[in-house]
């Protein structure tokens, strides 16, 4: 049954075959899906060799090419080296390059033995078939999709400046990238959120240092006078030093929120989880906070890797919304009429 077949060889070095009846016909290569034509039964390796191109790499391999692949890169099976494929058929140099095959002499079934090509360059369809294996004889051009790129926009990281858990390159970030000024933009919110949660920390240490400042004169004036309950004086006292520790502990940790410091994030973390308990408020503005801290974005947003994109990107600003500037002085003003009243009551 094998007469009824006919047999030919793909660019990539698979070999098929299919029914003579067939010829002409459209067939895709099962291994690199490249699309052929099966020849006439009447095809022969002679009648084809007029439409191959031999090339001589340096390193002395003989590879073939079908003039279709003209203008085409292929890789040396032996060396590895790319070549390209000249426009015109060029025989091996030990034979004259005519322009084309002269009608008195018939087509030369197989190379001439002066070329160091191997004993089967042609296979039974006429295309190359060296000792090394098929796939590595003959490197048809390739798909675009299939060629190495330097992009740094591949599916595995889609942006150099993302988080580090998106695959995200490290190391220093030079001024006026736009993958920078993208990544700004992208966490510019939040940066802004965690940067006011330190400024409501920064106010709250200072009622707190103002107020331990007021209790522990209060509690030296108890203690100096004397009295009957001493004891009152002590207690004042040591709630002056936890108004003033705890005070100084949200400055501090107001100051690196402000600065995106790692270790104030996780800080004010931890003294937000008790706010929870304050239902309702006290719970949704806590849950709001923690998520602010502890979400990818704030993690990110506190990396070593994120100052640096901040640093390549001054010119980038966040516009605080009016609204905001107005809840804000709100804030302060009873924070300032407080403390005068804590004064005069004090008084």
């Amino acid at each position: 049954m094998s007469s009824d077949k006919v047999r030919f060889r793909c660019q990539c070095g698979q070999e098929l075959s299919a029914a003579k009846s067939a010829a002409g016909a459209k067939v895709v290569c099962p291994k690199c899906s490249t699309t052929l034509l099966v020849p006439g039964a009447a095809a022969t390796p002679a009648a084809s060799a007029t439409d191959v191109i031999k090339i001589r790499c340096p390193c002395g391999q003989v590879l073939a090419a079908k003039k279709s692949a003209a203008g085409s890169t292929v890789a040396c099976p032996k060396c590895q080296q790319h070549l390209r494929v000249p426009g015109s058929a060029q025989p091996a140099p030990s034979q004259p390059a005519p322009s084309q095959p002269a009608p008195s002499q018939p087509a030369p079934s197989q190379p001439a033995p002066s070329q160091q090509e191997s004993p089967d360059a042609f296979g039974d369809g006429g295309f190359p078939s060296f000792s090394e294996p098929p796939a590595a004889a003959f490197s048809a051009p390739q798909p675009a999709a299939q060629t190495p790129v330097n992009n740094p926009y591949t599916a595995a990281a889609a942006n150099p400046y993302s988080p580090p858990s998106g695959g995200g390159m490290a190391g220093p970030v030079a001024a006026g990238n736009n993958d920078a000024e993208r990544t700004r933009n992208q966490y510019l919110s939040h940066e802004a959120s965690m940067k006011g949660i330190g400024l409501l920390y920064l106010l709250g240490s200072v009622l707190l240092l103002f107020m331990g400042v007021l209790t522990l004169i209060g509690g030296i004036a108890t203690l100096a006078a004397g009295g009957k309950n001493p004891e009152a004086g002590v207690i004042i006292m040591v709630l002056s030093v936890f108004y003033l520790g705890f005070g100084a502990l949200q400055l501090f940790v107001g100051r690196g929120l402000r600065r995106m410091q790692e270790w104030a994030r996780i800080t004010a973390g931890v003294l937000t989880i008790p706010g929870l308990l304050g239902i309702p408020i006290g719970t949704l503005v806590s849950a709001y906070f923690l998520y602010i801290f502890f979400s990818e974005k704030g993690k990110y947003v506190c990396s070593d890797h994120y100052r640096q994109v901040v640093a390549a990107t001054p010119h980038i600003k966040y516009k605080t919304h009016p609204a905001v500037w107005a809840v804000l002085i709100v804030l302060v003003l009873v924070i300032v009429f407080g403390i005068i009243a804590l004064v005069f009551t004090g008084s």
